[in-house]
């Protein structure tokens, strides 16, 4: 599997993730999602509602609700993305425990080197009781936005 996404949705992201700091940042990614690759064309921030944000993520339900239940037309949920205050970009033991294998990618962006952001893109499937991941190579793609 292979994932695009728009340089001007990625530049959202680390902003986005860098103006929620020292908490975590989370949010929706939509797209067109085809059995082969994934691609990005929408960052929705997501508020955290978690008890812990220095550390953990909980994205609000309510916010969830329009992008998980599928509309004729409306772009489909191409993946989740969360950040990593202080851990590198790499799935979490809690990460795992999610549902994240039931969409098409998860993006990680870790702020260890505050000045040099690291976004990592994975893929996760179901084995057995646990879950597992794969990084998945991301290209990214110019557009018109700003």
């Amino acid at each position: 599997m292979k994932a695009f996404i728009y340089r001007s949705v990625l530049k959202r992201m680390i902003e986005y993730g860098q103006t929620q700091l020292p908490y975590e940042a989370c949010g929706v990614l939509l797209g067109d999602v085809e059995a082969a690759a994934t691609f990005v064309h929408t960052f929705v921030p997501v508020p955290n509602i978690s008890t812990g944000p220095l550390n953990h993520f909980l994205m609000d339900p309510l916010h969830l609700l329009p992008y998980i239940k599928e509309t004729s037309g409306a772009p489909r949920l191409a993946g989740f993305y969360h950040t990593h205050p202080l851990a590198p970009a790499i799935p979490s033991e809690q990460d795992l425990l999610t549902e994240w294998h039931t969409v098409p990618t998860h993006w990680i962006v870790s702020y260890a080197a505050p000045s040099n952001p690291h976004v990592r893109c994975y893929r996760y499937d179901s084995i057995g009781r646990g879950t597992v991941y794969e990084s998945v190579c991301f290209s990214v793609c110019e557009d018109n936005r700003t």
